[in-house]
């Protein structure tokens, strides 16, 4: 039975020690024009190899999601942006440059700083944009704006209300959320043939109310949100275009709703939407391998 039990202890120490742990990082890249990009980065490391993703150009019109790999060995980490997985972007897959970067780093942790140059590449390795990263871990960010934000609450010169709308802590939240707003377009490669859309309101049922289209075809009129999802099934095998659209906007404010698709397989796609009525904003799912 002990040695069961010291066997039992060993495995438990074992996954403990194997345990993956996402790291994120968030700052800038600054390309040689000068021109700064919101950057994010998302990892998890497996002894020396690390995946994940990142987020250029997070919530403005040129959002993009693409995975990452590459690895961490002997205080260096090297990765690369692989594979797109959706972008608000309306510029070619031709012209979508990824990032490659190496430099040194203590330890791979959120208390480091990633900073040095990248270099950019197409997606059939011809040279693009070069230029710097510079990024913090994303837990140390935040906890400087958490004391921003304790200050600001001891400030009388603030009405309680002003304070929510300037809550900085509340802003980086926001960022992080994939919203669509009118006349955006995101496009994302999918490979399966089918696809299962969820739409509901994940906040307080106000009666929001909206209608959806599969390629011009309406399957929902004139559905109204609620807590409890809406589902509908997509046919996949060709690419598909669905659209959204408000068709009024509840009693809090705008016409929110959350939106993922899914299916066997792979990852979800998690979407934010934010319209007014009669705003529309489209998603394009598509069969090629653009990317």
């Amino acid at each position: 039975m002990r040695n069961l039990l010291y066997v039992f202890c060993l495995l438990l120490a074992q996954l403990g020690a194997n345990a993956q742990e996402n790291i994120e990082f968030t700052g800038i890249i600054v390309l040689q024009d000068s021109l700064s990009i919101p950057y994010y980065l998302n990892i998890t490391q497996t002894e020396d190899r690390i995946e994940g993703y990142s987020i250029s150009d997070q919530g403005g019109d040129h959002e993009t999601k693409t995975k990452v790999v590459g690895h961490y060995r002997d205080k260096e980490l090297s990765f690369r942006e692989s594979e797109v997985v959706y972008t608000k972007s309306d510029i070619t897959v031709l012209d979508m440059c990824h990032v490659f970067f190496t430099g040194k780093l203590r330890k791979l942790t959120e208390k480091q700083t990633i900073q040095g140059d990248f270099e950019g590449f197409y997606s059939d390795l011809s040279p693009c944009a070069d230029g710097q990263i510079m990024m913090a871990g994303f837990t140390k960010a935040r906890k400087k704006l958490d004391r921003v934000d304790r200050k600001i609450d001891k400030m009388k010169r603030f009405t309680d209300d002003q304070k929510q709308a300037i809550n900085v802590t509340k802003v980086l939240d926001s960022v992080n959320i994939n919203t669509l707003r009118k006349n955006q377009v995101l496009a994302t490669q999918w490979k399966e043939p089918e696809a299962v859309l969820r739409i509901w309101d994940a906040g307080r049922e106000d009666g929001d109310r909206v209608q959806i289209r599969i390629d011009g075809s309406i399957v929902q009129r004139n559905a109204e949100l609620k807590n409890a999802f809406i589902e509908v099934s997509i046919d996949a095998t060709q690419d598909v275009l669905i659209e959204i659209e408000a068709i009024n906007t509840g009693s809090e404010g705008s016409n929110t709703a959350k939106v993922t698709l899914q299916a066997t397989g792979r990852e979800d796609v998690e979407i934010l939407t934010n319209l007014q009525t009669g705003e529309v904003t489209k998603i394009k799912l598509v069969k090629e391998d653009i990317w």
